[in-house]
């Protein structure tokens, strides 16, 4: 779905992370504005390490059940 959100979670490789996102955009068509960036904090980021980049898919919760999520 190309107007689902995606988060792209990474620990210090910020390059790796812009080019992530546009591969996200370019093969997978999703919207850049629909893209959610969240850096790891240091207490995950010392179990998992520096290098870490994930890609996460968040499909659209419905309004009238989940109000209080702003996506």
């Amino acid at each position: 779905d190309k107007d689902q959100s995606v988060v792209i979670g990474y620990g210090q490789d910020m390059k790796l992370h812009d080019e992530l996102k546009k591969e996200v955009v370019k093969t997978l068509g999703v919207k850049e504005e629909n893209i959610l960036s969240w850096q790891l904090g240091f207490v995950v980021g010392s179990h998992i390490g520096p290098e870490y980049t994930g890609l996460y898919f968040l499909s659209k919760p419905k309004k009238d059940k989940y109000d209080y999520i702003n996506v």
